[in-house]
Formats: structure tokens, sequence, C-alpha cells
């Protein structure tokens, strides 16, 4: 702390507090770059933003002055600030003077500075890793790929070079100009760094790892600076070569380099000279992934794929040219020309035959099989490396799709507790190299990004389930108790004891395999002694669910583990075996499957608390156990299992999506349309402007609330030329056809009015009453296009609203289509769930999949079943009314027994009554005794009369049009009626529930809802029912993982005849500024990017995305504290429109400000019961106090939130809560939660707690900030050591500023007010008299105690 406070100091002297521009010194410099490289120390420097506000600007100003010093110092504190940050290059905006940083960043050597050690350069190939990996900013894009470029085939062989010109004539001409710019380095005296740093960086490989080995090898001791720097330095090389090998734009040149150099096969010759050494495995696991990525299946100057016919055309063409050359010049080895290419690959083998070859014969080959190693003109290489070059060029890639599609999806203790996965714990990880793979902005096929993400996805599923199988087991506090059978002392809401297991069926086994088609057990356990509140979540366990059943034996005891020492976590609890368990579903006492759709039923009325579940096991896992493992398969085996483990419902999708990633990556072609496959991999491009829709006409059905709302949006949107069609009527349905004028160098459109069909005397049509804005229009507008649409929506901005109406727009304009909704949780599908249902949208046509439809709070239930059920009861009511129109036409026969009698009526009596009666009305020439004739010979006047008490209020002959629109309303009900029952019919025939449910999925719903979760676990069943859909939307689309956003848009064959599926548009909505995916493990997340979202990554790659710029959420003063994030977000100017108008123009009651910062505690507030468990006792009592006192004025509890940033705070936060309201319950428990949990959400009062007192931490994250910010409509109090924000302002300083203006050591309150009654105005000003200022809990704890006493009668029942 005392360095830190020292620190903190010099940095106001320097450049916190200095007036800008600062002064460059490079005595300070000097003396600070030693703190930047302590990981400590530099974190301290990087939040007081020395790079930001000293380094570079004294760097961009004077550049000739800094020292190699002060450029090394900006590395590492780029290295550091990628550790915390986002976005570690938001300072970076001068593009010449980062041209000359980076030239002299390369320029740096060891021989002209002493400081450049081995910590330094690997800090320095880490600052190009991280620029490489930011190719969507154009200054490091021109830079790094400067590296990568022509330049390069200045190292390659000129027979390479030549090869290359021939194949692409237009290289030959940028080639001179390389020429031309070398000669010119060289008669300058200067290097030619863009060619020469990356052949630089490939010797220092070799160099370095040939100087360990040596160092390894001789008697001295080796300190920490000569053993783990040089190999991370090394690790650091290879993971930039892996990266630029993982994007086609940076492999291009870089491929015939190291194809050229045959670096991978040098550096795995000597690899193999030193396996013993263990310190080299994770270089062997960086090399293995530079020689797989090497030789990835593409063709590096198109990008198309490489089938693995041509893979194999490839080898044989090699084996042939071998054959063909021993034949012709080694005789004596012509027993090889005739071996088969299955000998051949044998390297062992095929060494030691053509090490008899001499050392020129194996040139010649070399030179034969284009596979010599480059190092020079006139430089010999070794014999060795040229015979292991001829070998690896025969020996076959192993690119087997058959052994990636038999890695098994459910992980086993084997792999829960993986070596790999301890080494993400490690707090090192963004320091250290892993050798993992990492998801970039783009990929190099559709194989590519299936690899990438089937092993992170794979090991951050085996890493959460770790966590939460070790939590469970840690309550459990297994024992080994009598009879040496394991015990439990504690308990865990996910885990259970199993009572018993069979198995139920094994099928044979297919010909060509020894494992069985499927294994089928049941298992049994009881819940007796859980509470009803835990029982119905495992009552909730359904089909396809994962549940893990566990093996625990012979656990160790505290007094065996205190002797043995340091044990693995398997060792101590005594894990036997993890197995996983797919559900079917439950079973009854008898045996038999209950299906899904019944389970319910059958759950209400079973009265035994046992249950037993039938389900798969892993058949080829279960097939390896046979042989070791029987035991645990028999209940009286002492390796049975003994607990079963479940999951929550939103994470235990991990076998979906893995079983997804591998028939992707078999089938991919039969899943993505080739529009969707460009862009998915980064390549592809949006149409952006208005002209793309030339020629094209668009419905905006109810989107505009009048015609000047509609003219408003036209201007608006800055459309170049437009005319309105106008008919003198009000009309709210509007058509655009959008022309080219100018010959085709204007775009004009002309707006429409559509008339709709008129539904005569019964209830009108449901009717947007938002006024759209602008923006909101684009939006729109480019949903309801083909192809890709990114919507980008800062909090408040009605992302929702948009997408309603263009799901909306897209069921009344395409009604053949269908349509998927797809949301990240239950709760953003219920919210856009709600809306939908407020639209005129047949209910019929909605559909939601999957769980959490009982928060909705509906009286209709729109699963499967409450759809089949709305259906069958929607058919009897329609029936009794062909029943009543039958009678009231005096028709004989039963029309109403079925929806066959019923389309029966129709045809034969209803349609030609119809017919007749226009054919009719058509002869009559004048209006008045057309409107007389409606009302007399109306044919279903007797049957429309029945809903009215007044049967002239039908036809009131006032008006032959008003008439005839009744009229043709009358005839609309009809056709609906009868349409409705066209649609029924098929239940009628359909007598399994199950059935039935499918037929509503399949055939009648247009609007599909589900969460992508549920789309991960079900894909395969929809896919084979044939499940269909022309729309894909997601909303929060950056809060879901890429792999799970990709998944949902998969889940349909292409229909019949068609070469790929029938998508047509994919609308994303989200807002990139807010919190990413959730992600358990930090590694995966951080290192390797997995946190990454598909619509981020679209966004980074410059797509066309629509900005919605205005807020309605929020008041003004509010949306000020994060509105310097967006800078083009306004407010809405009809803010004061719905049932809270006064509320946002007037004050809180009881509140001075509308918002404030309570600058509580002190540096030392903040404590931690266990690691990273952070909790604030004097935060959680202050909000505590603070929500009392709003119980207490009458603020409604639903409308007020408690938010924290850590889950050690909720928990406190909920524990003080429940103590200090337990004198008066009435009060009720608020919401309180994380802000991570609560993105999406909204309130109008939020107490926002900061937790931290001694280090900023994960709040720095401005996008978590942004949400914490962002969640308040009306009132937003924030509680925290305000001291330590304002040390480290960080990114989010605007905002924090306009706080720390209302910042009080004391709470601002205002007497003799009260919720619903105050009449106070924002900014009124407030007497004196009427303020009382709380300057801790305790007198807060007073004020409260005397008010209650003041105020008996105010207190809540």
């Amino acid at each position: 702390m005392a360095q830190e406070q020292q620190l903190v100091q010099l940095a106001k002297q320097a450049w916190l507090e200095k007036e800008q521009p600062v002064v460059l010194d490079e005595k300070l410099v000097e003396s600070l770059f030693p703190l930047t490289k302590d990981t400590a120390s530099a974190s301290i420097l990087d939040r007081l933003e020395y790079l930001q506000l000293y380094l570079w600007p004294c760097y961009s100003r004077e550049a000739k002055l800094c020292s190699d010093l002060h450029v090394l110092s900006i590395v590492n504190l780029v290295c550091e600030s990628h550790k915390a940050t986002e976005d570690c290059w938001e300072w970076l905006r001068d593009e010449e003077a980062f041209d000359t940083f980076f030239h002299h960043l390369l320029s740096i050597s060891s021989k002209n500075c002493s400081y450049l050690d081995f910590f330094e350069q690997e800090r320095r190939v880490f600052f190009l890793l991280l620029a490489f990996r930011r190719q969507d900013l154009t200054i490091l894009r021109k830079q790094t790929f400067s590296l990568i470029s022509l330049p390069l085939f200045i190292h390659v062989s000129p027979e390479t070079r030549n090869k290359q010109f021939e194949k692409y004539p237009q290289l030959k001409k940028m080639w001179r100009k390389v020429e031309a710019r070398k000669q010119s380095f060289e008669q300058e005296g200067r290097p030619y760094l863009e060619a020469d740093f990356i052949p630089f960086l490939a010797r220092e490989i070799e160099k370095t790892l040939d100087e360990q080995m040596q160092t390894r090898h001789s008697e001295s001791s080796v300190d920490l600076q000569h053993s783990v720097y040089p190999l991370r330095y090394l690790e650091r090389i290879l993971e930039l070569f892996v990266e630029l090998l993982w994007q086609l734009p940076t492999r291009r040149f870089f491929c015939v380099f190291l194809n050229d150099y045959q670096f991978d096969v040098s550096l795995k010759l000597r690899l193999r000279q030193h396996k013993d050494w263990d310190q080299l495995a994770n270089l062997q696991s960086f090399a293995d992934m530079l020689y797989f990525y090497e030789r990835f299946p593409i063709d590096n100057d198109n990008g198309e794929p490489l089938s693995r016919e041509e893979l194999l055309f490839e080898y044989h063409d090699r084996i042939l040219s071998l054959q063909k050359w021993i034949f012709r010049q080694v005789p004596k080895l012509k027993e090889l020309t005739v071996l088969g290419a299955s000998q051949l690959t044998n390297a062992d083998y095929l060494s030691n035959q053509l090490s008899k070859l001499s050392e020129q014969q194996l040139i010649e080959l070399a030179v034969e099989l284009e596979c010599l190693p480059y190092r020079g003109a006139n430089i010999c290489v070794d014999s060795s490396l040229v015979l292991s070059c001829i070998v690896e060029r025969i020996s076959f890639y192993p690119w087997k799709y058959e052994t990636f599609h038999n890695i098994a999806s459910n992980p086993t203790e084997k792999d829960i507790w993986d070596d790999t996965l301890s080494s993400l714990e490690e707090e090192l990880y963004l320091d250290e190299p892993l050798a993992l793979p990492k998801l970039n902005l783009q990929y190099l096929s559709i194989g590519d990004f299936v690899l990438r993400h089937f092993t992170l996805f794979r090991m951050e599923a085996a890493y959460s389930i770790r966590q939460e199988m070790e939590d469970a087991l840690e309550r459990l506090n297994p024992y080994l108790g009598d009879m040496g059978r394991t015990q439990f002392r504690g308990w865990s809401r996910m885990v259970i004891p199993l009572d018993s297991l069979s198995i139920y069926e094994k099928a044979p086994t297919r010909l060509d395999s020894e494992v069985p088609q499927y294994v089928k057990m049941d298992i049994s356990y009881d819940l007796e002694s859980i509470s009803d509140k835990y029982r119905q979540e495992w009552d909730h366990i359904g089909e396809n669910d994962i549940l893990f059943l566990l093996s625990i034996q012979k656990p160790l005891s505290e007094d065996e583990q205190r002797e043995q020492g340091y044990l693995e976590f398997t060792e101590r609890y005594g894990v036997v075996a993890v197995r996983s368990f797919q559900v079917v579903g439950p079973v009854d006492v008898d045996g038999n499957e209950i299906p899904s759709i019944e389970r319910q039923a059958y759950l209400s009325k079973v009265v035994s608390t046992r249950r037993t579940i039938r389900g798969y096991l892993d058949a080829t896992q279960f097939q390896m156990d046979q042989k070791d493992l029987q035991g645990l398969y028999i209940m009286d085996s002492p390796d049975h299992f003994n607990l079963i483990m479940r999951r929550k419902p939103q994470e235990n999708n991990f076998r979906g999506v893995l079983d997804t990633l591998k028939d992707i990556f078999l089938h991919y072609s039969n899943y993505i349309p080739k529009w969707l496959l460009d862009i998915i991999l980064g390549y592809g491009d949006t149409e952006s402007s208005f002209e793309s829709f030339i020629g094209k006409q668009i419905n905006w059905e109810d989107t505009f609330i009048s015609l000047s709302h509609m003219e408003t949006c036209l201007k608006g949107m800055n459309i170049p030329s437009y005319s309105i069609t106008n008919t003198g009527e009000s009309c709210n349905y509007w058509q655009w056809h959008f022309h080219a004028k100018d010959n085709n160098k204007c775009l004009h459109i002309e707006a429409v009015p559509v008339e709709k069909e008129y539904l005569g005397p019964y209830p009108t049509r449901k009717h947007n009453q938002v006024a759209f804005t602008p923006k909101q229009v684009e939006a729109i507008l480019h949903g309801m296009k083909q192809g890709l649409s990114l919507i980008v929506g800062p909090p408040g901005t009605g992302k929702t609203d948009v997408a309603v109406q263009i799901i909306s727009n897209l069921y009344h304009s395409y009604p053949e289509e269908r349509i998927l909704l797809v949301t990240h949780s239950n709760n953003a599908l219920n919210d856009i769930f709600v809306k939908i249902l407020q639209r005129d949208i047949d209910p019929k046509d909605i559909l939601r999949l999957g769980h959490g439809e009982e928060e909705l709070g509906l009286m209709d239930s729109f699963s499967r079943e409450g759809r089949v059920n709305y259906m069958l009861q929607k058919r009897l009511d329609n029936l009794q009314q062909v029943k009543l129109l039958a009678e009231s036409m005096l028709l004989p026969g039963d029309y109403g027994y079925s929806c066959e009698n019923a389309l029966l009526l129709y045809h034969t009596h209803i349609l030609p009554l119809k017919r007749e009666f226009f054919v009719q009305l058509d002869q009559i020439e004048d209006e008045e005794s057309k409107a007389s004739w409606i009302a007399q010979h109306f044919p279903f006047h007797s049957f429309f009369s029945q809903q009215y008490s007044d049967s002239s209020s039908i036809f009131r002959g006032e008006s032959y049009q008003k008439d005839l629109q009744s009229a043709k309303g009358c005839f609309h009900y009809l056709d609906h009626l009868f349409e409705e029952l066209e649609a029924f019919r098929a239940l009628e025939l359909l007598r399994n529930q199950k059935e039935r449910g499918d037929y509503v999925l399949l055939k009648q719903a247009k609007i599909i809802a589900m969460t992508c979760t549920h789309a991960s676990i079900r894909r395969k069943d929809y896919l084979e029912m044939g499940l269909k859909y022309d729309t894909f939307i997601m909303e929060e689309s950056a809060q879901v993982l890429e792999v799970e956003t990709f998944i949902p848009m998969i889940l349909q064959k292409p229909d019949f005849g068609c070469n790929e599926p029938r998508l047509k548009r994919c609308i994303l909505l989200g807002d990139h500024r807010q919190l990413p995916p959730v992600v358990k493990s930090r590694a995966l997340a951080k290192y390797c990017n997995l946190q990454q979202s598909l619509y981020t990554r679209l966004l980074r790659l410059g797509m066309h995305r629509v900005v919605l710029d205005v807020q309605g959420r929020a008041r003004p003063t509010i949306a000020d504290i994060y509105r310097w994030c967006y800078p083009h977000l306004k407010d809405l100017s009809t803010l004061m429109v719905d049932d809270c108008s006064q509320s946002y123009s007037l004050a809180n009651p009881g509140f001075r400000f509308e918002y404030q910062w309570i600058s509580v505690g002190d540096g030392q507030s903040e404590s931690q019961p266990v690691p990273f468990f952070y909790q604030n006792l004097v935060e959680a009592e202050w909000i505590a106090a603070v929500y009392q006192y709003m119980r207490l004025l009458g603020y409604p509890r639903e409308r007020i939130s408690i938010l924290t940033t850590y889950k050690g705070q909720k928990e406190l936060l909920k524990e003080v809560l429940q103590h200090r309201i337990a004198w008066n319950p009435s009060l009720g428990m608020p919401k309180t939660t994380t802000v991570d949990k609560y993105q999406g959400q909204q309130n109008d009062y939020i107490l926002l707690s900061m937790v931290r007192t001694k280090q900023v931490g994960h709040v720095r994250d401005i996008r978590r900030w942004v949400v914490a910010t962002s969640r308040a409509r009306l009132g937003l109090y924030i509680f925290g050591y305000l001291p330590l924000f304002q040390q480290y302002p960080g990114e989010w300083k605007e905002g924090l500023e306009l706080l720390s203006s209302r910042c009080h050591d004391a709470l601002q309150l205002v007497t003799d007010e009260r919720y619903g009654i105050t009449s106070r105005k924002l900014n009124d000003t407030v007497d004196q008299d009427r303020l009382v200022e709380i300057s801790d809990c305790v007198d807060m704890a007073k004020y409260i105690q005397q008010w209650v006493r003041d105020n008996p009668s105010w207190l809540p029942s």
C-alpha cells in the first residue's frame, strides 16, 4: 500500500493534475521502467493512466526525444492493460505517431539496448500478438500487415518465389517495388524491418532453443531468468505464428515462408531430441498447433476449403513423385516403388530406408518433392533436417474426420479433473502463453470454426461441471461409515443419494463395432427429505436433460489428509467415477415411460416421493467400463454409483452444443445457407444503403401511428426524394415503393396508403401505439429485408419494441413464412413475448417452447400442450357458432358436429350465397337503392342479429359504403371462422396429444419462441421433425456465446429439392457496450476470447449496423451518467407520455436528488471471508436502511431493485435485509441481485453497492459500469468508497465526474414528503429547514426509528 500511495502522489504531480500537455521527462520514464515489468506495480500504473496521459502523449509529440525505455514502457503497459480492459488500444489515435513508434519498436535489438532481455523480448512479441488480434483497427492493421506481406518473399528461395509469380503474375509487378525498396535500405545501411522481422523471430526460436538445451546439459545451476523467460519467449513467438495462421489475410504469404523454411519440421526435430524435458511440454503443444494449422486443408490463395478427396489426391501425387524418382535414381531402393501408400505412411520405416541415400541424393529428392529447407543463398542445411523434411512430406497428414467425430461429448472424471483445466485456475494465465485455440475475427473454414468452438466449449463445460461438483461434494462432506460404506454429513440442493439402478435395455452391437447401439438404464431416488421448493426443481428434470452419476468411495478423513500431505481433490473425496446420464423421462410404478406432455398431470397425482427416471448412458464409455469398472452398475458392488447430480437447465446444454458441432463438421452444407456462411466466417458483407431496396416494396402495416409521424420519419431518415399519395382520408397502413430516379443516381420513395379489409361490427384490430423514431423505423426497414441485419440498441432505446414491430410486419406481409425468435434467457423471452401478445397477431399462431412460461403470469398457456388445448377449445367455440349459423339458415343436419361437417356447410351453402349476394348487388346502379337492398337481402342477417340487442346496429342505412363495409366485415368473420376450422381439422384426425403438439409446431405456429439453451438441447429433435422457418431474430445478442447464437440458425434442413435451408433473414439486436456472455473460466473468457459473441464480432468486422439513438427509459440527468459512452444518444422528446409522466417531472419523494453517490466506509471496509467472495458490511447496512426508509415513505417494493457487483455482497445484502425488516415483514424483500444478472432488466429506483475499497475490481470494465448505471428510470443511489474510484477513474471518468458533483459523505433527504402525493418538481429549490443530512448508517437507523414514532399511521400493513 505504501508503494501504491507513492505512485498515486507521483502521478498527481506528473500527469493526473497537470495542465495538458504534460512535459516529457525521460528520467521519470527511466525510474518507472522497472515498475512496468512488475505485475502489481504495472497494474497500479495502468489504473493511474500512465500510458494514456503521459507515455503516449509525450511520444506522439516528441518521438525523436523518446528513448528505447519509453517505447518498452508503452509495450509493457499495453500488455498489462490487456488483462483488465476489453480494449487496450483506446488511447491510439495518431496514425503518424504510431507508424514512428512501430518502426522504433522493431528496430530495438539486444545489441543497442541492454534492457532488451528475454522478458522484454517476450513483451514485444506479445504486443505484436495483441496488435494482430485487432485487425478491425485500421491503424494497427496497416502496420502489422506490413510484416506478413510480399516483402517476406525476400527470405524464400528463388524457385518458390518464381512459382508464386507464375501462378499469380500480378505479384511480379509488386515485387519490383519491394526489390527497389530493399536496395534503397541497403544503400542507406538500414535494415528492411518489414521483411526481416518475422524471419528474425523464426531464427530466434532455433538459436534460443539450442542455447537453452546446451545450458540444460551444463553443470551450472539455472536461475529463473535463464530457464523460464527464454522458454516463455519462444512460446510467445509460436503463439504469434499460430495466430498468423488462423486467419486468411495473415497466412497468405506467411505460409509460403514457413513451407519454404520448413520451420515446423526443424522445430519438431529439435524438440524430439529433448522430449524428456518437462519444461518443453507447453512449447511442444504450440509446435503441434503450428504443424496442424500450417497444413490446414484450405487453399491459402482463394480461401476455399479442401475436401478429403482433394487431400487424398495431393497425398497420392506426392507418393507417386517419390516412387518415380527412386525408380529413376536409386535402383537399390526399388522395393519402395511397389509399396502401397499405407506402408509408406510409416515414418520410421521410410526414414530407415531413405537414410541409405547420400546427402546429395537427399537434396535432389527434396527438390523433387518441393520440401528442401531454405536458409539463404549458399547456406547448407543439415542432412538430418533434409531427411526429416522428406519423411514429413510423404507421411499423410492425419486429417481424419472420424477421429473428431468419435470424441466423447460427455466428460468423465478424467476430463473434469484434467491437468489442463487445473492450469486455467491459475491467476497467471494472462501472462503465460497457453497452447489453446482462440476465437478471432475471422475463421479459415466452417471446420476451423467448429474445431475451435468444440475444444473451448468442451473445456468450459468440464470446468463449470468441476466447480459445481467440488462445491456439492464439499457441502455433502462424505466420510467412511459403518461396514465401509460412504455416508454424508451435509446436504446439497443439486445432489441427492441414489437408491437403485438397473440396466433396462442394451441394444445389440452393429456389425462394424463392438459398442452397443445404445444403453438404457433406470435410476431411482427418494425426495422425501427435500423441501417442496427443491422437490419441484428435481421434478422439472425432463427429456434430454443431463444428470451425472457419481461413485464416491472411501473418502479420506481430515487426519488422513494431514498425514498424506497435498492430495488431489479426487483422492481426498474418493471420486471413483463420473458418468453422464441423458434423461428420456420419468417412468411409473409399472415401468412405463410417461410422455413429457403428460408429465405434469402424472406428478400432480402421484403421492410417493420416490422417483424413477429412464435415460441413456454413453454406450462407448459403458463398454469400456465393462472391462475395468463393471461394479459401477451393480448396487451390491463396493464401487457402485451412489450420488446423482443435476445442473441448472440454462447451464446444462453442453451435450447438445457439442453434438451439434460434430454434426456440422460433417454436414455443414446441409444446414447453413450460402449467403450466411461467409458472414459467419467473417468474410461476407451486408447491403447497407437504401439503394439496395430499389425495385422493392415494403409493407409497413401499423408502424406509423399517423401521416405526420411517417413524414417526420422520412425527413429524419434523410431520404433524398419521396412522395406521399394522400387520399384525403386518415390511414395508418402504408406501403413504400422504392424507385431509381435521375438515371439510377437518386433514390425515390413513393408512400402509398394501404386499405385494410374492414372487420365489420366486431372488435377492431390492435394497433401499434409506439411513435417510432426515424432510427427505429430505419432499423425496422432493414429488419424486413433479406440477409443479415444488425441493430445496436443502447440502454432504453426500444430494442424490444423494434423487434416486436419487425415480427408483426413480417407476420402480416408474408403470411406463409415462419419466424423463429430466440433470446439468451427466459426473462428476456418473456419481456418480448408479452409485447407480442399485445399486437394484432392471432394467438393460435404463437408458440413458446421450453421452460419459463410460468413466469409470464398469463391465463393462457403458449406451450405446445397449451396451444393444443387452446385450439381444441377454440374448435368447440367455432363449431357452436357453426351450429347457430346453420340453425339461423333453417338447415337440417348437425353441421356443428365436426370440422368436416362445418366445412361441408361452408362450401355447399355459405360460399354460393356469398357469391350470389355480390352478383346481385353489382346489378343495382343507384347507391341509395343498394344501401336499402343490403339490409334487406343480406343472407346471414338472422345469425349476426343474434349478437346484438338492436338488429339495426349492423346495417344502419346511413351510407352505402358503410353498410357495404359491414357486409364485407361479416363475410370476413365467416371466412375466418371456417379457415380456423380447416386448421383445427387435423386435431380431429390426430388423437395422440404428442402428435397434436407436433402439428402445432410444424404446421400451425407462425411465430416460434425459445431460448438458445433450449435450441441447443432440442436441435436433433427439431431436425428429425422437419422444423422450418424463414426469419431468425435474436434479442440481446451481445450476451450470447458465438456458438449458441450460431446453433439456433441451423435448426432446419433444406426443403425437398433444394440445396440449402430456406432461412432468408437473420436479425440480431443487442448492445456490444454492455456485458458479454458469461464464461466461468476467466482464462477461457479472456485469453481464448470465448466470451466473444457473434454479434460483437460482426460489428468489429465493420458489418453495417443501425444504431438507435433516442432513449426513453431514464431521466435525462440519469442518462447523462452513461451518455458519454454513446456519443449520439439523445432523449425522447415525448418522454412524459405514459402513466409515469408525472414521475419524470417530479422529484423523488424524500430525496433531495434523483441520483447521488453516497461515499461510505473507508479503505478497509471490504472483506473477503473466502477467496474472491467480496463483501462490504457498511454498504449493506446503508442500503438496508435506505430501503426501509423508501418503503416507509410508500415506495412500492416491486419498483425498487438492489444491485451489487459481487455475489458475496448479494448474499450479505439478503441476510442484512432479512434481519432489518424482521420487525415489519410487510416491508417485503426487494429484488436483490448482481449487476451481471440484471442486464436486460430495469426498474424505477436502483440502490447500487460498489463493494470494493482497496481496488476498483472488475467494475473497471466499462461494460459493467454501463449496465450498473443504466438500469434506473427515476432514481439511482450509489453507495461506495468514492476516493478509491476518483483515484483510478478509468474509462468511465466522465460519468464519475458527474456523480462526484453530487457526492456527499451524507445522504441528502427531504422531510414531509410521501410517495404518490409529492408535488415538488425535480429542479425546485428545497428549503434548508426541510433538508436532513445522514452521515452514517447508525444515524440513518435512528432517523427511521424517530420517523416511525412520528408517523405510525404511515406504516405498511
